[in-house]
């Protein structure tokens, strides 16, 4: 008796998800799911693919949809067909410029022109970045994203703790999304995060100058009103100060009367750090020995001013240059960015 002859292996069901509820297009999501399936090694040369009737039937498609897709497929080069041999992928290698979607939180300021500049340096060309900006705007946030599902390939995502903005990265699809700089929770949320710790990590850092921080008679912490900045620093600011029985206080602006020798002081804004430098030198006060100050994020310009300032930071070009990364390979992560103090002359 003749063996029956054996279907070859349907590789495509096991990277294949449509979504009803991704707004795109059922075409689409074939496309860039076996597109992303060959960049992974998922799909790998001659893999063997259903037939469109095979893929209509086992997804509940309509045939436009799927021969849509599949001449979508050809046209890149990515897919091929023969009589008797059906459709197959026809290469082990897929190079194309994904479209990505960022959006930051405000304007461009020094140390995110950094980050900005890690992400470009190490895609070289590998994706097309489109680059906006939410102001901690929850309206403006919701309405950039709902424009934008669909029509990239990815999504970078700096967010702010919001009930709307949780709702918005809930809807989205958790694979070609990643959460930049602040991590937030929401409903099934399985996306990709790189971010920085406000909490733990900058007390750490605070305790490596604790030494240089004792020479003042008091710590202050400058943190203003309505700028969106995570809360969790005054509690760790808190927190280090009681634990090293360090005098301190928490003020949400800062003027010259606010200013006083043997003070140290800790900004986050660089309007703050400008009126310390103003001061200083008005008052002939030197600094570093009868004021003190450290300033929150670096930027190059912090390295000379006043010999140099000293900062709390990450380092936004590394975060940059893994952003880029996770754009390419497409993984679950979790990164968490050392944050540390630079000790400079200002303390």
């Amino acid at each position: 008796m003749a063996k029956k002859r054996k279907t070859p292996p349907d590789p495509l069901h096991a990277v294949l998800k449509i979504r009803p509820g991704d707004r795109a297009p059922k075409y689409r999501q074939i496309v860039d799911q076996v597109i992303h399936a060959v960049q992974q090694g998922k799909l790998g040369k001659g893999s063997h693919l259903p037939s469109i009737n095979e893929v209509c039937a086992q997804y509940a498609l309509a045939r436009e949809t799927v021969v849509k897709a599949y001449k979508t497929l050809k046209e890149k080069g990515l897919v091929d067909s023969q009589p008797g041999k059906g459709f197959y992928v026809a290469t082990d290698h897929y190079t194309q410029k994904t479209n990505v979607f960022v959006l930051f939180d405000v304007l461009a300021t020094p140390y995110k022109e950094r980050l900005y500049q890690g992400i470009r340096d190490e895609l070289k060309g590998k994706a097309s970045l489109d680059v906006y900006f939410h102001h901690h705007n929850p309206n403006v946030f919701r309405k950039l994203l709902d424009d934008a599902r669909g029509r990239y390939e990815y999504y970078v995502v700096m967010p702010f703790p919001d009930d709307s903005v949780r709702d918005v990265l809930a809807a989205f699809d958790q694979e070609k999304l990643l959460l930049l700089d602040i991590d937030i929770d929401f409903p099934g949320k399985q996306c990709a995060v790189i971010r920085q710790n406000h909490d733990e990590q900058l007390e750490q850092a605070l305790d490596s100058g604790v030494k240089q921080i004792k020479r003042y008679q008091s710590f202050c912490l400058v943190f203003p009103r309505d700028k969106n900045h995570p809360t969790v620093i005054k509690t760790a600011f808190r927190r280090f100060c009681r634990r090293h029985q360090i005098e301190h206080r928490v003020m949400s602006s800062l003027s010259n009367d606010d200013i006083h020798p043997s003070n140290a002081y800790l900004v986050i804004e660089d309007d703050d750090l400008v009126t310390l430098v103003k001061h200083a030198k008005a008052h002939h006060l030197r600094v570093g020995r009868d004021l003190g100050f450290i300033s929150y994020n670096d930027t190059p310009l912090k390295e000379i001013v006043e010999g140099g300032v000293s900062v709390i930071s990450i380092d936004f070009y590394a975060i940059g240059r893994r952003t880029a990364e996770q754009i390419v390979r497409r993984e679950t992560i979790d990164v968490l960015q050392p944050t540390e103090l630079i000790l400079r002359e200002s303390l």
